[in-house]
């Protein structure tokens, strides 16, 4: 829900003449937790295998190498998409 408060002259909300709006946001509260997708699950097994082969590269190294691997992986099969 939105919520819009006017603020007149003083700091006290007013329903007469506002001077300025604020808005404020109320959390819903539902939805759960997001879905994770096909990077997501990759990228968390990879970086994985990573930490245990690279444990002294700091993670944004093994993540930007996670990455390239998600890119090979990704035109690997596309290739093999073309293929068929």
């Amino acid at each position: 829900r939105v919520f819009l408060v006017g603020i007149g002259g003083t700091r006290e909300p007013t329903l007469f003449a506002p001077r300025f709006f604020l808005l404020i946001l109320e959390k819903s509260g539902g939805g759960g937790p997001k879905k994770s997708n096909a990077y997501n699950r990759f990228m968390k097994s990879e970086l994985k295998k990573l930490k245990e082969e690279f444990p002294d590269l700091d993670h944004v190294e093994r993540f930007k190498m996670g990455a390239a691997n998600w890119h090979k992986k990704k035109e690997e099969r596309e290739a093999a998409k073309s293929k068929d």
